[in-house]
């Protein structure tokens, strides 16, 4: 069921007709018998629970951390920021674990295996599956299932939720939900086949999309290795290496700083842009992303003609972001690739313009941007004020080594080849996400309903 176009149809199919009709005679039951808020309305063989009708809602609790013996056991303790930093939508292990005197010491218990751990503070409505047993720490308000309801079944109903469990939480100076709010949410409950069809196509997606990201993982293992190959080896058969900063490099590649190989450096414009479409399109740090250039959330700067003659982007300009709390963000770059519009640049992004008789532009990205241009980079970044800062002349002392043009070529045409096959698995990743959340809602409040057969994986069987 993970195919794409199997998920496709799913994501396009009509309204199930299995509802309630006008001219059906209304029974005991009140209308809210065959919907929620947030569910307004179901199937009629569906059934509206609460949660503590068809799970245990079970709270946890931290040992005191001034006893050592409760603490390095073997039983695994959760906290929200395990699952925040979740791979996967399953835990099997934890940063922290208790002992068996910690865990009497305290008010938790142990959730058996595949129960739901649910966070009810801070971060409201994370959830993952636990594969071994586990304890928790205050900051969940976790689901045992019972008898009626799967356990993978659950999972996606309060993920679909989580922003309405968001919500009961707001108010207040600390977002938190309580056991009661917890206990009181109502959900759909289908026919327990149902929930096994319905649970085995958003499991086998969700496995499609983590195996993606594995893969796009693995990738960029790959790349950061034929990166660091090719900028210190070449592409061509060296004889002589000489040791150098970087690493040991062909002894025929001189070592040029930056600003030798520059025909241009500038600032840009500090002039106030805005989101009317009124001047200029002007790029700034959010637009300088992961080696590339973005028109996302693009604002416009009003220049005046002399402004623009020396602020105006042509191919092959490198925009380098010059400021950032963050230290890893300061410092990277990517390269103008000319559009229909005139493009300038704001204040925080430095451009440089090349000599390309001498340097490729694409190449010094790559340099500056790989592990060596970063160390190399680092040297000439200074603090301020809580921001990491490069300036002109820091940038222009930055040593690189220089292969033939040609050769340079070569470097970059295998670097963006590796580029382009990330960039396809990062597409199909999305693709599959997006289809993903296009179905999820609609299968678990039944305005799709699955008749036909699906191959339920047996790690959704895991209650029945």
């Amino acid at each position: 069921m993970s195919d794409q176009y199997d998920l496709e149809q799913f994501a396009s199919a009509d309204s199930g007709d299995e509802r309630r009709s006008e001219e059906e005679e209304p029974t005991e039951s009140s209308p809210e018998d065959h919907g929620t808020a947030r569910f307004p309305s179901l199937p009629t063989d569906w059934e509206i629970k609460r949660l503590d009708e068809v799970a245990t809602v079970q709270g946890g609790s931290t040992p005191s951390t001034d006893k050592d013996e409760y603490w390095g056991g073997d039983i695994p303790w959760a906290t929200p920021t395990d699952l925040t930093e979740l791979q996967g939508n399953t835990i099997s292990d934890t940063e922290d674990k208790i002992t068996e005197a910690g865990l009497e010491s305290t008010s938790t218990h142990v959730l058996p295996p595949y129960s739901v751990l649910l966070t009810s503070r801070a971060s409201i409505g994370k959830c993952a599956v636990n594969t071994v047993p586990m304890a928790t720490n205050q900051g969940f308000q976790s689901l045992i299932p019972g008898e009626e309801v799967n356990t993978w079944y659950l999972y996606y109903v309060i993920t679909e939720m989580a922003p309405y469990l968001e919500s009961l939480g707001a108010g207040s100076t600390f977002s938190e939900i309580s056991k009661r709010e917890v206990q009181r949410v109502q959900i759909p409950v289908p026919p327990m086949e149902e929930q096994l069809r319905i649970a085995g196509i958003l499991y086998d997606t969700d496995q499609g999309i983590f195996n993606t990201q594995s893969m796009l993982d693995e990738q960029e293992v790959i790349r950061k290795g034929v990166v660091r190959e090719v900028l210190t080896e070449g592409t061509r058969e060296h004889q002589d290496f000489t040791e150098k900063q970087f690493g040991s490099i062909p002894s025929d590649w001189p070592v040029v700083r930056l600003g030798e190989v520059l025909t241009d450096s500038r600032y840009g414009t500090d002039e106030k842009s805005h989101s009317d479409g009124e001047g200029y399109p002007t790029l700034r740090i959010p637009n300088v992303v992961q080696r590339r250039i973005t028109e996302d959330d693009i604002k416009y700067t009003e220049l005046s003609d002399s402004a623009v003659e020396k602020l105006a982007l042509q191919e092959g300009d490198l925009l380098i972001v010059r400021t950032n709390g963050n230290p890893d963000y300061a410092g990277r770059c990517a390269v103008f690739e000319e559009r229909d519009e005139t493009y300038v640049f704001a204040s925080y992004l430095i451009r440089l313009r090349f000599d390309e008789d001498r340097v490729h532009p694409k190449y010094v990205r790559e340099f500056l941007n790989s592990s060596l241009g970063r160390v190399e980079m680092n040297g000439w970044i200074r603090t301020s004020a809580g921001n990491y800062n490069l300036s002109i002349g820091g940038i222009e002392k930055i040593e690189i080594p220089l292969p033939p043009l040609e050769e340079q070529r070569e470097i970059v045409e295998i670097v963006e080849t590796l580029d382009e096959n990330q960039e396809s698995t990062r597409e199909y990743k999305n693709r599959i996400s997006n289809l993903k959340e296009g179905i999820s809602r609609r299968l678990v409040s039944g305005d799709v309903r699955i008749h036909s057969e699906v191959d339920i994986p047996d790690e959704v069987r895991v209650d029945v």
